[in-house]
Order: C-alpha cells, then sequence, then structure tokens
C-alpha cells in the first residue's frame, strides 16, 4: 500500500509541473501531447488528491517522471524513475467514434409532450417488457399519448390524457404512431431514473428524441437526450 501511495504521489507532483516532456534519446517516442498531459493531470485531481493529502508527509521523495506517446493506436507509456529504480505504466488509448449527426432540428418537430418522469418510469413497470418494440401514439385528439406493447401476454396500453397531471405540457400538431425497438430504449431508462421530467418529441419521419431534465445534489440542472429512429412503418391495418 506505501508503494503504491509514492507511485501515485510521484505522478501527481509530476503532472502538476507537466509543460512537456522530451523522450529520453534511447526511447523513440515524442513528446506528450498536452490535451493527453492535461487529461492526466485531472484524472490525479479528481481520482487520488484525497489519497495524496493523506500520504504527503510519509512520500516525499525525489523523483522523475517521463511520459511517451507514439500516436494513434499507441498507448501512453509512463516512465517513474527514484532513486534508480525505474517504474513503468503503459495505459492503452481508445480512439473516440465520430459523432453521428442525427439532424433532428427543433423547427421539424411534429409532437411533443412534457411528462414527469415519474409517469414514464410507472409506465415501463407496467406494459410488457418481453415485446420487442414499443409504439409510441401521439395524437391531438383522442387517445392523444398512448404507449403500447406487444409481448407474451398480449397487447397492454397505457394512455395519458392531455389534462393528465403528469402531464405538464402538450403540443400536438397530427396523429403520429411509431414503434420503437425496446432493446434500444432500455439504455435510456439509466437517465430516466435519476431524471424529475421528461420531453418527448418526434419528427415528421417519426425520429424520436428523449430529454431527461437531472437535477443533482447542488440543485443544478443539466439535461441528457437520447435518440432513436424508428422501428418500422405501421399500416393502418396494425392500429
Amino acid at each position: 500500500m506505501h508503494e503504491l501511495g509514492s507511485v501515485l504521489m510521484q505522478i501527481y507532483r509530476a503532472c502538476r509541473s507537466l509543460q512537456g516532456f522530451q523522450a529520453a534519446p534511447s526511447v523513440h517516442c515524442a513528446p506528450a501531447p498536452s490535451a493527453i498531459a492535461g487529461a492526466i493531470a485531472v484524472m490525479w485531481h479528481l481520482l487520488f488528491l484525497p489519497f495524496f493529502r493523506l500520504q504527503l508527509h510519509l512520500f516525499w521523495t525525489p523523483t522523475a517522471l517521463r511520459m511517451c506517446y507514439r500516436g494513434y493506436s499507441y498507448p501512453l507509456m509512463l516512465f517513474l524513475e527514484e532513486g534508480g529504480v525505474v517504474t513503468v505504466c503503459k495505459i492503452n488509448t481508445q480512439e473516440p467514434d465520430e459523432l453521428l449527426d442525427f439532424d433532428f432540428c427543433s423547427t421539424n418537430v411534429v409532437n411533443k409532450v412534457i411528462l414527469q418522469s415519474e409517469g414514464l418510469r410507472e409506465a415501463f413497470a407496467e406494459l410488457d417488457m418481453t415485446s420487442e418494440v414499443l409504439q409510441i401514439t401521439m395524437s391531438p385528439d383522442k387517445p392523444y399519448f398512448r404507449l403500447s406493447t406487444f409481448g407474451n401476454a398480449g397487447s397492454a396500453h397505457l394512455d395519458y390524457p392531455r389534462d393528465s397531471d403528469l402531464m405538464e405540457a402538450f403540443h400536438c400538431n397530427q396523429t403520429q404512431t411509431n414503434r420503437y425497438k425496446i432493446s434500444l430504449l432500455k439504455p435510456s431508462t439509466k437517465a430516466l431514473a435519476l431524471s424529475c421530467k421528461v420531453s418527448i418529441r418526434t419528427d415528421a419521419q417519426g425520429f424520436l428524441s428523449l430529454q431527461y431534465m437531472i437535477r443533482n445534489e447542488d440543485g443544478q440542472i443539466c439535461f441528457v437526450e437520447y435518440y432513436c429512429c424508428p422501428d418500422e412503418d405501421i399500416t393502418d391495418a396494425e392500429l
């Protein structure tokens, strides 16, 4: 435990003064990019700073740190030297995926409702999740806002009147019925569990936007937005 504390403390001290390290002639690598150096410094601040404060008086010894990054697909290399002993740490890197452009413009929104998250959480608990799809119907007329599943127990429908206590806003211009893969929607339930309100929007193509409003412990508000394309077209015979 003491050796681990010493290594982490050395990295912290080096990151505090990090301005870019030159690689030794025997190690063919480029100086660490400033973006990577900054990211690592932030990581040590967030994860290990409390530990450093406890251990600082025990492990205050001179050390040297060299950081090397050869480029795309290569790991980030950390070389710690203390008293003639060199510790090598290799951190695998990951290239970010390109962001998808969903082209979901607010001016193209056809229907929009804002619900208290409690209502949507109850819906996921009551509907048959053995269904492969969740069908969402939004209409200026009855049933206004309907969630439907088609599972092992048959068809299940859950309706929300436009004047429901759970409905905070209702703006529907035309009747739309679209189906979405439940397997694609399930990851969004993590944000749903933390949220207090959810905005449900669809555009003319049936593209779905779920925007969750989350209030953290400090009272600050943040939003998590989730997009999903419709699974299939619904014919009149299926309604």
